[in-house]
This record gives structure tokens, sequence and C-alpha cells, in this order.
């Protein structure tokens, strides 16, 4: 396939806009998908270090009750329990009862806040089957470590750590009351944590129901991350932002980014487009003028060389015969005004272009003027052997015009007619009246105009380029200066035609009113 210049601004097009912008947007496309990430993990890590400080926070707070009955059992003796255990459980009400067991599970003492003590054989049942818990304890007493471990299967929680005694080391079992340490003590925690940018909730797995929210909404996203709540086996402790996710956040801007891209391509493509067409249309004009240009010196030589050649021969006085010196004359003579004409032509669309022709509007008779076109045709017409069918309006009608400018019109549309006829001799020239338009119609019977080229023909400088078309003489200008002239008249050109039956062009003029 050959590349045209057109073809070749295409692809040059294509490869310095349109390629460059789609590596950019993936590119751009790339950036976004590991800022997202970055976004994801710096919200990941947020949130984790929320969750952990919750946990940290009720860790500390159970560390420092711990200590304080480590302090109460160790400086004073069993019979001063029963008085100090209760006045320390009625300091918080979070706490329901505390226990102590000696390490052979042999034997538990649960102390309530009105200090009545009772041996709590299901919780020592309980104690006995869980005695890893137990060892896990031993252990980390035996590296001076002393933790606390949340014993689960109970409506409540209990808290189970060693403490030393002035002669043993029991089991102590702190029972708390899980709604209340909720309520009381980690919401105050997890509204402090939570601020403005996040909801902090506490489900119950067992429900598997929110039991508390930092904040209520029916549109509440689940949260993005979840974590047992240490201290309290039984719930799960999970955050999520409030109004938008991360996620609903991600996928928002993904969104506009491919609507950006997209817009950006579209954008880009329209304006490949009209540059494209931009650059067609010049080249194309250019072209033409090129064809322009050769046309008319084809035109102008061959004349000139007819006058040359006659008058030559003429002046050096090779010809004796008066007769022929006569044809000579004559021959120089139509060679001369048609020199004149294609000069005027050229002269006059100039005018039209730089709107400097001025025009003289006066009432014409279109068919005496269509008369005086035909009578100056006559000889050419004869020569040829051309027909000519008039019909004429019989009313006197006039319209307001130019009437050199009207006659150039006309002899341009039958000297196109004559040009274009073909093998038919027969030219139909017509005008009449329909509502408020006086219409003049001139025929040919010829090759006519395929519908492609009907749109463009009376644009500057165009000649239909195949077939026998390409082959008559002319500029390229002729129905350029009707239309340019019709318009002027405040008239309407049209054309009507089909390959190989003939072409009619139709003036409407406006009326005298």
């Amino acid at each position: 396939m050959k590349i045209t210049p057109i073809r070749k601004i295409g692809i040059i097009l294509i490869l310095i806009i349109f390629i460059p912008i789609l590596f950019v947007s993936l590119y751009q496309l790339s950036i976004q998908n590991e800022t997202e990430k970055s976004i994801n993990s710096v919200y990941s890590n947020q949130i984790e270090s929320v969750l952990f400080s919750i946990n940290q926070y009720n860790e500390d707070l159970t560390s420092q009750w711990r200590s304080q009955l480590d302090n109460l059992l160790l400086y004073n003796t069993q019979k001063e329990y029963s008085t100090l255990i209760p006045y320390y459980l009625n300091k918080n009400d979070v706490f329901i009862d505390f226990s102590i067991c000696d390490t052979s599970l042999s034997q538990i003492t649960t102390y309530n806040h009105q200090g009545i003590t009772a041996n709590n054989n299901n919780l020592l049942n309980t104690l006995k089957t869980n005695k890893n818990l137990l060892k896990k304890l031993i252990n980390y007493k035996q590296n001076n470590y002393y933790k606390i471990e949340p014993l689960q299967n109970f409506n409540n929680t209990y808290l189970v750590f060693l403490s030393e005694s002035t002669f043993n080391t029991h089991i102590c079992i702190l029972n708390i009351n899980n709604q209340r340490y909720l309520n009381k003590v980690i919401a105050l925690r997890l509204i402090r944590s939570a601020g403005n940018e996040f909801i902090i909730s506490i489900k119950d797995k067992k429900s598997d129901k929110i039991v508390y929210s930092t904040f209520y909404s029916k549109k509440t996203s689940p949260p993005e991350s979840i974590k047992d709540l240490w201290i309290l086996p039984n719930y799960q402790v999970g955050i999520s932002l409030k109004g938008t996710t991360i996620k609903e956040l991600t996928a928002k801007r993904g969104r506009i980014f491919f609507v950006i891209i997209i817009s950006m391509i579209i954008l880009v493509t329209v304006g490949i487009y009209f540059i494209y067409k931009s650059a067609r249309k010049e080249i194309e004009l250019a072209q033409i003028k090129a064809d322009f240009v050769s046309n008319v010196s084809h035109e102008l030589r061959t004349p000139l060389a007819l006058i040359s050649m006659y008058s030559e021969t003429l002046e050096l006085g090779r010809v004796k015969d008066d007769t022929k010196k006569q044809e000579y004359i004559k021959i120089i003579s139509n060679e001369t005004a048609r020199l004149s004409r294609l000069v005027n032509s050229i002269l006059n669309f100039s005018k039209l272009e730089s709107g400097k022709r001025i025009f003289n509007f006066s009432k014409v008779d279109l068919s005496e003027l269509l008369n005086e076109v035909c009578f100056s045709f006559e000889h050419k017409l004869n020569e040829l052997n051309f027909q000519v069918d008039k019909s004429f309006n019989s009313k006197n009608v006039s319209i307001i015009g130019d009437k050199e400018a009207l006659k150039e019109c006309f002899i341009n549309l039958i000297d196109n007619a004559i040009k274009y006829s073909g093998n038919s001799k027969i030219i139909a020239i017509k005008t009449g009246i329909v509502k408020d338009i006086y219409f003049v119609d001139i025929t040919d019977f010829g090759i006519g105009i395929s519908e492609e080229n009907q749109k463009r023909i009376f644009e500057k400088f165009y000649r239909v380029s195949t077939g026998d078309v390409h082959n008559t003489k002319g500029t390229g200008l002729g129905l350029a200066i009707v239309k340019q002239i019709i318009d002027y008249h405040k008239g309407k050109i049209l054309v009507f035609s089909k390959l190989n039956e003939g072409t009619t062009f139709r003036l409407n003029f406006p009326l005298i009113k």
C-alpha cells in the first residue's frame, strides 16, 4: 500500500502525540497503584496501632489491678483479707468478686463486695480442667514474669494470675463484669482512640452482634480490621474509617483516574482528528493550487502558441491567399478572446475572494440576458453541431442584479455544458417561477457528476480528476465564481446530476417585491 503524504501525517501524529500519552497514562496508572498500596499500608499500620494501643491499655490496666492485689495479699494476713478485699472490690464496680486458691487446687475462697466468703466449687473444677493455663503462669513466674491470663467459657471474665504471700503462692482469680467494663472503662479509651476519623466497635463473638460502637449509623461499614480483645476473650474489637472505607476511597479514586484518562484520550483523539483533517485539507488545497497553476499554464500556453504561430506566419508574408489570411486572423482573434476570458476569470475570482469586486445592481430581464449569452455562443455551438432547446417564462419578469456578473455566470455554465456533454449535443435552458423564486435551469445530457464530487464542485480550484473530466481543459474556478456571484445576489445554486445521464444547474433568484 502506497503511503501518501496524508497517511504519513496521520502516522506521525499518532507517533508523536497518541503513543506518548498512552505511555504516560500507563505510567500514571502504575504510580496510582503504588500510591494506593502505600495508602493502604499507612492506614493498615494506623489501624493496627490503634488496636494495639487498646489492647495495651487493657493489659496495663489489668497489670495495675494485679499489682494492687499483690500488695494487699503480700502485706496482710489471711484474717485481714475478708475486710480489705471487699474494700478493694467496692472501689471499682466493674469487679464482681475475687477468689484465692492454693496451687494444689484443693481449696478455693471467694470474696464479694459484702465481705461474704464462700467455696466456689464450679470455679475450682474449671481451674482443674485448665491445668495448662496454670502451668503457663508458673513458667512465667519462674522467669520472673507475672502475667495475667483470661479464663474463657464464662459469661463474665475471670482474670487469673499468681501472687506471693508471706508463706504461700496463691492462684488469684479476679471476676469482672463484661458489660460494665466495656461501658465504663473501654468506652472512654475507644472514644479517645477513634477521634473524628475512625469508628471503633466491640463485637460479641457468640452472638456476632455489635455490643458497643463509638458511632452508630445504619450505613456504618463493617470493620476493615478486627482483633480479639485480650482481656475479654469472648469479644473482638474492630475499626473502620468514618463515612468511607479505604477500599471505597481507593475504588473512587480509581474511577476518577479512569474517567480522566479516558477523557484525555478522547480529547487527544478528537484533537488528532481535527489536526489530521486540517492538514489533509491544506495538503489537498496545495495540490489543487498546484493543479490550478498547471492548468492555467496549459490554458495560456495553447492560445499563445497559436497566436504566435499564426501572427508570425502572417508577418513573414507566407500566406498569399486572402481567404487563408482571414481564417488566420479569425483564429488569432478567437484565441485572444479566449485569453481575455481566462485572465478576466482569474481577476474576477481574485476580486471576489478579497471582497473588492463592485456590483452594480439594477433591474435585469433574465430571459433577455440568456438570449444575449446564447447569441454569443452561436458560432461555437454551430461549429460543434450543438442544439439548444430554450423554454423561457412568457411573463416579463425582472430581478435585481448585476447584469455583467450574471452574464458571467451563464457563460460559465453554458461553457461547462458544452465541455461535458460528451456525445450528446443537446443543451436545455429553461426559466420559470415557483412561489417567490425565479429559477434558471441549464441542462446537459452528458457524462454527469458523481454524488461524491457534487459536494465539492463549488470549491475553488477543485476539478474532478477522473475520466473525460480530467482530460477537459479548465482552471477549476468557473463554478466557484458562479456560486460566489449567486451568493452576492442572495440567490442559491443547486445541482442535480446522474453519471452518464447529464447534469442540471438551477439558479434561484428572489423576485422583486
